[in-house]
């Protein structure tokens, strides 16, 4: 008899779908709205989106903490959601004091957000369960159907009626992905509720004083993060600080379980660090690639000119025309006796990535310096994109919902997405390597792109060729 997959899972990638959407309609946007609007230059406003975009990923690891010791995961959604709400209707103000602080509270609420409806998905499995990577792997793919619309919806909004309509729509989609986790509460059975040691479930004093605590820190936190924003290179050495403080603390925690939880941890922390890799050069989709695609690639098609922060949504479209048959491959591997470790799958990941990279270098050296680049190219470099992504993240969050054990399921789910902080602040940087000087000839401006792209895809296939040789030692700690 076929197992189906838990109800939860459709109500959670619904409540994905719309966060997604307005994420994707914020970011599609961010860099040239930094560019166009504000007047940055390249190598600054790589630096701003670097800098929120790290953030942004490091605070899940606290939220991962509250949820398991304080709040509970449906509580830290909520929140969460509620409060990136706020932070996308404020963009909407051309004023970079108000954007800095709207990115503040965007990174906050992110952190109670991110990391608790993929971990709270985790809970409707068994240890081990066949049908988690495939799950997960649908998860993946309707949460991008959000991302498709936002990514869409934000070029021909922001070019039809400006930025700031753009980022109201960004905060509806967070409002609507509030109102669906709210509808469905009833289906979450008894899972996702606050510890039964959480402090707030105590005297009322307590409880007074935790409340209390929990938003006057979110506040403080917020200030701060929108103040390492603005100075972004700071915002650098405190990611570093709080990664490596953040990352011990981990470890420390993983040395109390027993050597098989212990070594299936190690292989998760080792695997993270690949991903941090992926996810730096991955980064430039959104940095140095919209900014190619604006500049240098011919994008007319048909008589119509294509916005260029359209063509980013040309991720989400082939995650839906790839996710099953992704789902498909890993659900039954297993099923046909040659079960692809997730090693493996990593491997694959950072190999699609690095091709695609080199693929856009490839297109300029077709094209030469003078005519625009044709659009094939980038549809090239997405597709090969998007099959490095669906074979390393969803696979990713799978892994980080079913190797911990459960007291450390929420740290441990946001220890990967720290990788992600890590890899976000880091595609800011190596972002400058395609950084175009003001008054740059046509032909420097190409060699630049295509040096930095040919760079990118180098790094990706010698990680590649690194794990691939690890790939043994992780398979006897994971034990496939």
């Amino acid at each position: 008899m076929k197992q189906k997959q838990p109800k939860a899972l459709y109500f959670l990638f619904l409540t994905e779908m719309w966060e997604r959407f307005g994420y994707f309609t914020m970011v599609t946007i961010f860099v040239l709205y930094l560019t166009s609007e504000l007047d940055m230059p390249d190598d600054r406003a790589f630096l701003v989106f670097g800098a929120y975009s790290s953030l942004a990923y490091l605070t899940p690891v606290v939220g991962g903490m509250l949820a398991d010791r304080v709040l509970g995961f449906r509580w830290c959604i909520v929140i969460g959601a509620a409060t990136m709400a706020t932070g996308y209707l404020l963009l909407q103000f051309p004023y970079q004091p108000i954007m800095f602080m709207a990115l503040g509270i965007l990174v906050i609420g992110n952190g109670f957000f991110k990391p608790n409806t993929s971990a709270m998905l985790g809970a409707f499995y068994e240890k081990d369960d066949p049908k988690r990577s495939s799950g997960y792997t649908i998860f993946y793919f309707g949460v991008n159907f959000g991302s498709l619309m936002g990514g869409l919806a934000a070029g021909l909004v922001a070019n039809e009626f400006g930025y700031s309509l753009a980022f109201i729509m960004a905060g509806a989609g967070k409002l609507l992905a509030l109102s669906t986790f709210l509808l469905a509460r009833r289906q979450f059975a008894e899972q996702g509720y606050m510890p039964t040691t959480s402090p707030i479930l105590g005297s009322a004093a307590k409880r007074l004083v935790s409340i209390v605590s929990l938003i006057v820190g979110a506040l403080a936190a917020a200030v701060i993060v929108a103040i390492l924003i603005d100075r972004a290179t700071i915002a650098g050495d405190v990611l570093a600080v709080a990664g490596i403080a953040i990352t011990g603390y981990f470890l420390f925690e993983v040395f109390k379980e027993d050597a098989r939880n212990r070594n299936r941890l190690i292989a998760l922390v080792v695997l993270t660090l690949f991903a941090l890799v992926f996810w730096s050069v991955y980064m430039q989709s959104g940095s140095s690639v919209v900014l190619y695609t604006e500049r240098d690639v011919n994008l007319e098609l048909a008589g119509l000119s294509i916005p260029p922060s359209d063509l980013q949504s040309l991720n989400p479209l082939f995650i839906l025309m790839l996710g099953p048959g992704f789902a498909f491959v890993w659900a039954h591997s297993r099923r046909a006796g040659f079960n692809i470790p997730n090693s493996i799958k990593f491997v694959l990941g950072l190999v699609f990535l690095g091709s695609a990279f080199l693929v856009l270098r490839l297109g300029g050296i077709v094209t030469g310096s003078e005519g625009g680049v044709n659009l094939a190219w980038i549809v090239v470099f997405y597709l090969l994109f998007t099959m490095g992504e669906m074979s390393l993240s969803p696979i990713g969050l799978a892994m980080a919902s079913e190797l911990p054990p459960k007291r450390l399921a929420g740290m441990a789910m946001g220890i990967w997405y720290l990788s992600t902080a890590g890899a976000n602040y880091i595609g800011g940087i190596i972002a400058g390597i395609a950084a175009v000087p003001a008054g740059t000839s046509r032909q420097a401006e190409r060699q630049i792109y295509e040096s930095a792209f040919s760079d990118y895809g180098w790094i990706c296939l010698a990680a590649a060729l690194l794990l691939l040789i690890l790939v043994p030692f992780l398979r006897r700690f994971t034990r496939h």
